[in-house]
């Protein structure tokens, strides 16, 4: 990933750097800068998608643990989703 985004942005920068005056130095910091942004933008995703990754486990736990109490309290289930339905129902009258 991090090869794409950086030959990505070499290719996108490639004209601007021929436009700077020729100097050396900015054009090292211009390249600093190009490989400081897609590192950071590499760590953003990976930590985006380690996010993602913990989302979907905790979502998938509880549905499971959903699924386990709506089948050992089926009443009891029954009873709470009926409660809850009447509440949003008066919330949403009020309105």
């Amino acid at each position: 990933m991090k090869a794409i985004q950086t030959d990505q942005l070499n290719e996108n920068g490639r004209g601007r750097n021929a436009e700077i005056a020729g100097s050396a130095p900015v054009r090292e910091a211009v390249e600093a800068a190009r490989t400081d942004i897609a590192d950071r933008i590499d760590s953003l995703l990976s930590r985006i998608g380690e996010t993602s990754r913990t989302a979907r486990e905790a979502g998938s736990r509880a549905v499971e643990s959903t699924r386990s109490f709506v089948q050992s309290n089926p009443w009891q289930s029954a009873g709470i989703a009926a409660a809850v339905g009447f509440l949003i129902g008066a919330l949403v009258r009020r309105r």
